[in-house]
C-alpha cells in the first residue's frame, strides 16, 4: 500500500513552507493525488516525493530527512 503524505508533512521533512510545496504542485514539479475527488485533499506518494528530491539540481539540493 502506498504511503500518502500531507503537504504540511512534506513541508516538515524538506524544511520550506507549505506554500513551497503548493507551488511546486501547482508549476508540476511535485506530483500528487487528490483524495476523494476533485475537492478532496491533496495527497503526496513517498514515491513522488523521493523522485522529486532526487531530480532537484545540484545547487538546489533539498535535504529531505528520509
Amino acid at each position: 500500500m502506498e504511503e500518502f503524505l500531507t503537504v504540511k508533512e512534506v513541508a516538515d521533512l524538506l524544511k520550506v513552507h507549505p506554500v513551497s510545496v503548493y507551488r511546486w504542485i501547482n508549476n508540476g514539479k511535485l506530483s500528487c493525488k487528490r483524495l476523494g475527488g476533485t475537492n478532496g485533499p491533496l495527497r503526496i506518494t513517498k514515491q513522488d516525493l523521493d523522485s522529486f528530491v532526487a531530480a532537484a539540481p545540484a545547487d538546489e539540493r533539498i535535504a529531505a530527512a528520509h
